[in-house]
C-alpha cells in the first residue's frame, strides 16, 4: 500500500483549470415559447460526436458546466436522443435567458469509447442537435455575453445569429444546417459529419488526447475566440492556424488528423464505425507522441483488414488490457459470433460473466474494474463540484483504501490533539491485516528529492507530520506547502471492490470523505532515475538533451534542429528549457495542453540523471476518498472473508526506475 496521499506526492498528468465562463442563449419566442410563459415547453434532439448514448444533457441555467438536480435534465438513449421538459417556473428563473444546452459523459456509439469533454448548443429552437459545430457557436456567444451587462432576449438572439454566420462562413455550410443531425444526413450532406468529426478530434489532439475535460474546453474557447480571423470556407485547419500561431507544432498534428478523416471518408466509403475507429487509433498515437500520418497504403484502408479483431482489440485496450492475447480475441470471436462491432467488449459483459471460459471470466472482471474506476473518478469530480465543506477537527480518524490496488492494504490517519498527524499502514497477510513496519517495507521505494534553497534535499515518508488547523477547519501542512480540506462527506450503503469482484454492503453510519489538496508554492520533486528504453541509465542533462534532439522530440525555439548544447526550445506538445536555481540546473518540459499543474523536470544528482515533476502553486489535486471506521471495518471483513483467488498480490512490488 502506498503512503497516504497526504504525504505522498504523485505525478499528475491531468489538470483542472478553466471553468465555463460567460452566459448562453435564449429559447426563441417564435419557435419554442411565447412571452406569456404559461406552459411547459420541450426541446429535443440528439447528442452527436457520432451519437452519444447514455450521456447527460440539460439546460445549464446555473452556467457552471454541470447538470444540477434542479435543472431540466435527461439521459440520452441508445441513439443519442433526448427530450427536455422546461416548466413555466424554470422559464421565469434567473439565468434562463442565458442558459445553454449542455452534454457530457456517455459513450460514442461508433467506438464504444467514453466521450470526453462537453458539447454545447444555443437553446433557440424546438429541435436542436448538439454537436462540435454547435459548440463553436455556443462558445462564441458565451464570449460575447461575458460582461456584467444584462442582455435582452432580442440582443442574445442577434448574437446567436451572428455566431452562426461566422461558423457557416468558415465551414462553408448553410446557417440553417448548423443544428441539423449530421449523422442522419451523412449520405446527403456528408460535409456536416466530416466537419463535426474534424472539429472534435482536432480539439482532442490539441490536448494530447488527455482525459482532462477542462483542457478540451480551453481549446474550444480559444477556437471560438479566433473565429473572426479564420479564412472563408477553410474549415477547422484555418481556425487552428489562426488560434495557435504560438503553438504550430501541436496544430500540425491536429491538422494531420483532420486529413486522415478526409482520407478515411474516401477510402472507407463513409463507414462511420470504421472512420471513428481510425480517429481513435490516431489519438492513441498522439498520446504516445508518435506520428499520425496515414498514406493510401495504410493497413486500415486495405480490403482484407480484419475489422472484427480490430474492434475486439480496441475494446480490450479500453478496459486496461494493453496487449490483448490471441486467445482473448479468439474467445470473444467464438462467444459473440458474427455480430462484432465497436463496443463489443462492454456490450457482451453479461455473456462473459456466465461463461465457463477462463479468458472471458477474466475479461469480465477487468470490465467491472474499469467501470468502477470511472465511477470513482466521477464521484471525485462530483465531490469537488458540490463543495459541501466539512471542517477538520482534532481527534478525527480517516482510513484510505485504494479499491484498485492489488496489495489490499489501507492507511490509518489520525488528526492528533498535539498538532501532529499520525500514519499507520496495514497490509493483508494470511487472511489478517498487520501493521507495516520497516522490517516488512522497503523504505528506499519512497525516497524523493525536494528542491530547498537551491539544493536537493532527501525527503523520506514519515509516520508523523506536523499540521496547523485554522478557524475554518482547514489543515495546513507546512513541510509540504499544502492546504488540505474536506470537500464533501457522504453516507454510503454499498461499495464495489474489484479485488473481490463483488459489492460489499456497508453498515449504517458508513461514510466516505473526499479530501482535497492545494499547493501553496511551487514544489520541485525528483522521484525516479532516468532510464531509456534500451536500458541505458543517463547521467547528465546534456546527454539527455542530445538524445531528445536526435529523436527530434526537442527542437530550437524556431523549430529547427537542436543539439546537446541548446538551452531551450519547443517539443511536439509544448516547450522545454534549462534553468538554474541556486546550485542546480533543472530541465523543465512544459506541456501546452495544460494551463497549470504539470511539468516534467530532469536534474543531475550524484552522477545520475533523475526525473520528476513540478506541482505548481495554487494547483488543486483531484479529491481522494477516505472512509470512516465503520466503513473500513466492513471492507476489512469482506477482504478477510472473501474468495479473491489470484486477484490480490501480497506484497506488491514497487518499481522505482522509470523508463522512457
Amino acid at each position: 500500500m502506498k503512503r497516504n496521499t497526504l504525504i505522498k506526492i504523485v505525478v499528475i498528468s491531468s489538470v483542472v483549470s478553466a471553468v465555463l465562463a460567460g452566459c448562453g442563449s435564449v429559447v426563441d419566442d417564435t419557435s419554442v415559447q411565447d412571452d406569456s410563459v404559461n406552459q411547459s415547453i420541450e426541446i429535443s434532439g440528439k447528442a452527436v460526436d457520432g451519437y452519444l448514448q447514455y450521456a447527460t444533457v440539460c439546460l445549464d441555467i446555473s452556467n457552471d458546466g454541470y447538470c444540477q438536480q434542479e435543472e431540466p435534465k435527461a439521459q440520452t438513449t441508445k441513439d443519442g436522443s433526448f427530450t427536455l421538459n422546461i416548466s413555466p417556473e424554470i422559464q421565469e428563473s434567473d439565468g434562463f435567458n442565458e442558459a445553454m444546452l449542455l452534454v457530457y459523459g456517455g459513450k460514442d456509439v461508433d467506438t464504444g469509447a467514453d466521450f470526453r469533454g462537453k458539447l454545447l448548443a444555443p437553446a433557440d429552437a424546438k429541435i436542436v442537435n448538439i454537436s462540435p459545430i454547435t459548440t463553436l457557436v455556443a462558445k462564441a456567444v458565451q464570449r460575447e455575453l461575458k460582461s456584467d451587462k444584462r442582455f435582452t432576449k432580442e440582443e442574445i438572439r442577434e448574437k446567436i445569429k451572428a455566431s452562426k454566420r461566422e461558423v457557416a462562413r468558415i465551414f462553408d455550410i448553410d446557417e440553417d444546417d448548423i443544428t441539423l443531425d449530421p449523422v442522419a444526413l451523412k449520405d446527403t450532406k456528408p460535409h456536416l459529419i466530416k466537419h463535426a468529426l474534424k472539429i472534435q478530434k482536432a480539439v482532442e489532439a490539441m490536448t494530447n488526447a488527455s482525459e482532462d475535460d477542462d483542457a478540451i474546453e480551453e481549446v474550444y474557447e480559444r477556437l471560438a475566440q479566433n473565429l473572426e480571423g479564420a479564412l472563408d470556407s477553410q474549415g477547422i485547419d484555418s481556425l487552428l492556424d489562426e488560434s495557435f500561431k504560438d503553438d504550430m507544432s501541436r496544430a500540425r498534428v491536429a491538422k494531420e488528423i483532420t486529413r486522415n478523416i478526409e482520407k478515411a471518408f474516401e477510402k472507407l466509403d463513409g463507414d462511420l464505425e470504421k472512420i471513428a475507429y481510425l480517429t481513435k487509433e490516431d489519438l492513441k498515437r498522439v498520446k504516445k507522441g508518435e506520428g499520425v500520418e496515414r498514406g493510401d497504403d495504410d493497413d486500415l484502408f486495405k480490403d482484407n483488414h480484419d475489422w472484427d479483431a480490430a474492434y475486439i482489440k480496441s475494446g480490450l485496450e479500453d478496459i486496461g488490457i494493453e496487449v490483448p492475447s490471441p486467445a482473448q480475441i479468439e474467445a470473444i470471436r467464438k462467444k459473440v459470433g458474427s455480430d462484432i462491432r465497436p463496443g463489443v467488449v462492454f456490450d457482451s459483459e453479461d455473456d462473459f460473466k456466465d461463461s465457463d471460459n477462463k479468458e472471458l471470466k477474466e475479461i469480465y472482471r477487468d470490465i467491472e474494474r474499469e467501470k468502477e474506476r470511472k465511477k470513482a473518478q466521477w464521484e471525485r469530480e462530483k465531490a469537488k463540484k458540490d463543495g459541501k465543506r466539512v471542517k477538520f477537527e482534532k481527534g478525527m480518524k480517516f482510513y484510505e483504501f485504494d479499491r484498485y490496488d492489488t496489495d489490499a492494504g489501507y492507511s490509518e490517519i489520525l488528526i492528533g490533539e498535539n498538532s501532529v498527524i499520525t500514519f499507520k499502514e496495514f497490509e493483508l497477510r494470511d487472511k489478517n491485516f498487520i501493521e507495516k513496519t520497516d522490517s516488512n517495507d522497503d523504505s528506499e521505494d519512497r525516497v524523493e528529492y525536494i528542491l530547498r534553497n537551491g539544493n536537493w534535499e532527501q525527503r523520506v515518508d514519515s509516520a508523523t507530520i506536523n499540521y496547523r488547523l485554522d478557524k475554518d477547519g482547514v489543515l495546513t501542512l507546512p513541510s509540504y506547502n499544502m492546504k488540505v480540506f474536506i470537500l464533501n462527506q457522504e453516507n454510503i450503503s454499498k461499495l464495489y471492490i474489484p479485488l473481490l469482484g463483488d459489492v460489499v454492503s456497508m453498515p449504517e453510519g458508513s461514510k466516505v470523505s473526499y479530501l482535497g489538496f492545494k499547493h501553496l508554492s511551487d514544489e520541485y520533486i525528483l522521484n525516479s532515475k532516468m532510464k531509456m528504453e534500451s536500458g541505458q541509465v543517463l547521467k547528465t542533462l546534456s546527454e539527455f538533451v542530445g538524445q531528445q534532439c536526435e529523436m527530434k522530440y526537442f527542437t530550437t525555439v524556431d523549430g529547427t534542429e537542436c543539439n546537446n548544447n541548446t538551452l531551450g526550445g519547443k517539443t511536439l506538445y509544448g516547450k522545454w528549457g534549462i534553468e538554474t536555481k541556486g546550485d542546480v540546473e533543472i530541465l523543465t518540459v512544459k506541456h501546452s495542453a495544460f494551463s497549470n499543474g504539470y511539468s516534467e523536470i530532469y536534474a543531475q544528482l550524484d552522477g545520475t540523471l533523475y526525473r520528476g515533476f513540478i506541482e505548481e502553486k495554487g494547483f488543486e489535486k483531484d479529491p481522494e476518498p477516505n472512509y470512516n471506521n465503520i466503513a473500513i471495518d466492513a471492507i476489512k471483513k469482506a477482504l478477510i472473508d472473501g474468495d479473491y483467488g489470484d486477484n490480490i498480490s501480497i506484497p506488491v512490488e514497487v518499481e522505482t526506475e522509470m523508463k522512457m
